[in-house]
């Protein structure tokens, strides 16, 4: 029976560490990559988060359309607001370019749904207005 050299034995040895030490580097780069992808997808879930928060919470979105629509320069408009379980239906048959640009800018800007929206020009100063929003 012949036997093992020792030198084989070592070389076997060291070409099995330098494959372990190849194969730990490419698994950290591996993991680093992975920890970079989940840092983002935890961005992003927290900004999904938030977004649902924002456009979920139905009765906030109520009492700030509220607000909106009870202040002094838009009572005067004679808007008409039909509230139902869904949505609220925003409209007005003449409401003045200034009033409609203000109240435009704070249903855009806000957090709302809008289903619907319809903007004619009645004159120079007038416009009827029809909106939709929903939740």
């Amino acid at each position: 029976m012949k036997q093992i050299n020792p030198l084989h034995l070592i070389a076997l040895f060291c070409v099995v560490i330098l494959f372990l030490f190849f194969k730990n580097t490419t698994l950290k780069e591996e993991l680093a990559r992975e920890k970079a992808a989940f840092k983002e997808s935890k961005i992003l879930a927290l900004k999904l988060h938030k977004y649902k928060q924002m456009y979920a919470d139905k009765r906030h979105q109520q009492k700030a359309l509220e607000r909106i629509l009870s202040q002094p320069s838009l009572k005067s408009s004679k808007i008409k607001v039909l509230r139902s379980v869904n949505s609220w239906k925003i409209s007005a048959t003449s409401i003045k370019a200034d009033r409609l640009t203000s109240l435009m800018s704070k249903l855009l800007n806000g957090t709302y749904t809008i289903k619907g929206l319809k903007i004619e020009r009645m004159d120079a100063s007038h416009a009827k207005l029809y909106v939709e929003i929903g939740w």
